[in-house]
């Protein structure tokens, strides 16, 4: 399920060719156990990057600490599917995907998060990211993919449009201090016909 790219190279570290590419300077593979800490790091580091100037400090701590402690990350890896993007050393971006939080509908599936390091953004990480997901048989199996996305978020609505999806509903979503002040939507993905 790997795109080819024709920057993009396998990386001699993968485990599996299907599951790591690298482009240019950085891979995408599977994340593992031990990626938590970092994994963790930069979940809550991209998230204040994106979101926290609609936030007091702290109700962004509160956010932080209640939905991206270690603990959180580290109950996500047991249950969905994460791959990393990492530049040398460095994890920059990731990508979660597993059973949906928002529906329940037979064999459909949820992206929950996308995170790209703001200095990583505009390069193609998130679209390599989005790639290897999108070719995983968990994800090719799924009649729809379900994702939430916050409703001035015009950016991130622009890049799941490339890729088919499309607004559905509209989502009030309570937050640790009480209900956010702004819509969530939610978009689906069809699976696509041969």
């Amino acid at each position: 399920f790997v795109k080819s790219y024709p920057e993009a190279a396998l990386h001699s570290s993968c485990f599996q060719a299907a599951e790591c590419i690298q482009f240019p300077n950085v891979i995408i593979r599977r994340a593992e156990k031990s990626d938590l800490k970092s994994l963790t790091e930069l979940a809550r580091k991209t998230f204040s990057q994106t979101f926290g100037h609609d936030y007091s400090t702290s109700a962004l701590a509160m956010r932080l600490d209640r939905n991206l402690k270690e603990s959180d990350i580290a109950g996500a890896m047991d249950n969905d599917i994460f791959f990393v993007a990492q530049d040398e050393d460095k994890l920059v971006g990731f990508i979660q995907f597993g059973e949906p939080d928002i529906v329940a509908t037979d064999n459909s599936q949820e992206l929950h998060r996308i995170y790209v390091d703001k200095d990583y953004q505009g390069q193609g990480t998130g679209r390599l990211l989005m790639d290897v997901a999108l070719r995983h048989p968990r994800l090719l199996r799924a009649p729809q993919i379900f994702l939430v996305v916050w409703e001035h978020n015009l950016k991130a609505r622009k890049f799941y449009g490339r890729y088919g999806f499309d607004v559905t509903d509209n989502l009030e979503l309570v937050a640790v201090s009480g209900v956010d002040p702004d819509v969530h939507l939610a978009m689906v993905r069809h699976r696509r016909k041969p």
